[in-house]
């Protein structure tokens, strides 16, 4: 599933639909309140991969043992 999500996002400015969200999204000029509100969701998610980083039993540094 996570598969289809990246190839829909890496893929989606291929139609024309998708070019004119990524014009809208990408470079529309916003109000300050929806730049606060979206600087929260951002940091929001961030704190949410982070602790879905730190609570996986997966140690990539396990590894770097010499």
């Amino acid at each position: 599933t996570i598969l289809m999500v990246a190839i829909i996002f890496s893929f989606i400015t291929v139609s024309k639909a998708g070019l004119q969200l990524q014009e809208k999204v990408f470079y529309a000029e916003y109000p300050p309140q929806r730049k606060y509100v979206m600087f929260a969701c951002t940091l929001v998610l961030f704190v949410l991969s982070l602790a879905s980083v730190t609570t996986s039993g997966f140690n990539p540094f396990i590894y770097f043992r010499f």
